[in-house]
């Protein structure tokens, strides 16, 4: 630098360096596995984190909670992202301390086999049925799934038991079958509260001029929601307390949820707790 010039003014636009940062796809998609540094500024994130939990089996412990979220939440059941951040995981940590981890995403692969093997099971038992009776496929049939765990190497599941509705119910229970009979002697024992349900409904909507319309819906909700909702294609109206004699819950978790489906005008409410 040439000393006899002046100094440089101070520059307004000058940023400071970046804290730790997220790339897109998540922390764990883009977690660096390299030595004590990784670029000019950072460090090895993993260490970091290792220190704020503490130690190195509550980290652990930690993303086995969120990796069940993730896994559970799979509809799909496509396990790429999370096999590549396991095995580099298991580089830093050592195989034994991913163990639980490892079965876990084990078990989302077969659940994926499983379910394919079942779906085509009952595929062809409904084509055949419907030959037999020489009866029309007016739409398509309703899908069942299941993530199937091995709960002793998972995180502890939620699990609100309820009735269902006896259609859904009835999938359930054909599902539970063919895999009976798929995995003899083993059975399913299904966590009525977790999953998803997709759903469509046709709903009346009435617009400005006053004049009402079917709309077709579609809706994304916990098993729950879908049981309830199901209650109404039984008759128009129901009180929180026969919903609550159906499904086992109390009165005031019926109240609660149903104000998913008045939060979104599929239903009424006439207070103190009748829903139409």
């Amino acid at each position: 630098a040439d000393s006899d010039d002046e100094e440089d003014e101070p520059s307004m636009d000058w940023q400071p360096p970046p804290p730790i940062a997220k790339k897109k796809g998540g922390f764990f998609d883009n977690i660096n596995m390299g030595g004590s540094s990784s670029g000019a500024n950072g460090g090895d994130i993993l260490s970091i984190l290792v220190s704020i939990y503490g130690s190195k089996e509550l980290f652990v412990n930690e993303y086995r909670i969120m990796l069940a979220d993730k896994l559970l939440a799979n509809l799909d059941f496509n396990t790429d992202k999370e096999v590549h951040t396991l095995e580099l995981l298991k580089l830093r940590f050592g195989e034994l301390s991913m163990r639980n981890c490892e079965i876990m995403i084990k078990d989302t692969d077969d659940s994926k086999r499983v379910n394919a093997n079942i779906h085509s099971t009952l595929q062809a038992k409904e084509r055949r049925r419907q030959q037999l009776s020489r009866q029309e496929q007016s739409h398509d049939p309703t899908i069942f799934g299941a993530a199937i765990v091995s709960h002793i190497f998972w995180p502890a599941l939620q699990n609100e038991a309820f009735k269902h509705h006896p259609r859904l119910q009835a999938g359930l229970d054909q599902f539970g079958a063919e895999y009976g009979r798929l995995k003899n002697p083993r059975r399913l024992v299904w966590l009525n509260q977790l999953g998803t349900v997709q759903l469509e409904l046709d709903i009346l909507e009435e617009l400005d001029d006053g004049t009402t319309v079917v709309a077709t819906r579609e809706f994304t909700v916990s098993p729950l929601l879908a049981t309830l909702i199901s209650y109404f294609e039984d008759k128009e109206e129901w009180t929180a307390e026969e919903l609550s004699n159906e499904t086992g819950l109390p009165e005031h978790t019926i109240q609660k949820r149903m104000g998913y489906w008045v939060g979104h005008r599929v239903l009424q409410l006439h207070p103190p707790a009748t829903y139409t």
